[in-house]
């Protein structure tokens, strides 16, 4: 951590990291209380877009398995949640909204990105990061071809693929997930 340096702004006194370099993501800090002018002090956390290290918070083994089942069931839900009867043919939530044009495969490359940035939560490598949005990207982009997208829809599953490079990563067992 660097020196903190405190100036006022509008009658504002915020604290501010030297050392550091990114855009300044302010916080409240109400344990600070009011300075002189009547100004709330705030603090400033500094984020380095290049790097993802100011977000590898050290979390413990349960918080994790907690947020991967969390993921698991997210992935189940878009991709696997239905099976057809008499086939090993599973759909979810994806397939059935990509049959809404250009809408439907949005909202599933959205959940797609809450999968990645889970991801980079929990410290995944930005080289595995990059395969996952691929899968986003593949999913997205052919599922938005009418009548051709609902079938691949049906056997690209890119939020199961993208929780195996995570559970893959973390040498998690799918099976205690």
């Amino acid at each position: 951590m660097g020196d903190v340096k405190y100036l006022t702004l509008s009658g504002v006194l915020f604290a501010g990291e030297y050392g550091r370099s990114g855009f300044l993501d302010w916080c409240t800090m109400p344990e600070k209380g009011v300075d002189a002018v009547g100004g709330f002090k705030m603090a400033a956390r500094t984020w380095n877009a290049g790097s993802f290290a100011h977000e590898r918070v050290s979390i413990d083994a349960e918080e994790r398995l907690r947020r991967l089942r969390r993921l698991v069931r997210i992935a189940r839900l878009m991709d696997t949640a239905v099976g057809i009867p008499g086939t090993r043919l599973r759909f979810g939530a994806d397939s059935i909204m990509g049959i809404v044009p250009l809408v439907g495969d949005g909202a599933g490359a959205l959940v797609g990105l809450y999968i990645i940035n889970e991801a980079r939560r929990l410290g995944i490598p930005p080289a595995k990061l990059k395969r996952m949005v691929g899968n986003v990207a593949i999913d997205s982009i052919c599922g938005s071809v009418p009548l051709f997208g609902d079938l691949f829809d049906l056997y690209f599953k890119s939020h199961r693929r993208n929780v195996d490079i995570i559970l893959d990563h973390f040498g998690v067992d799918k099976a205690k997930t």
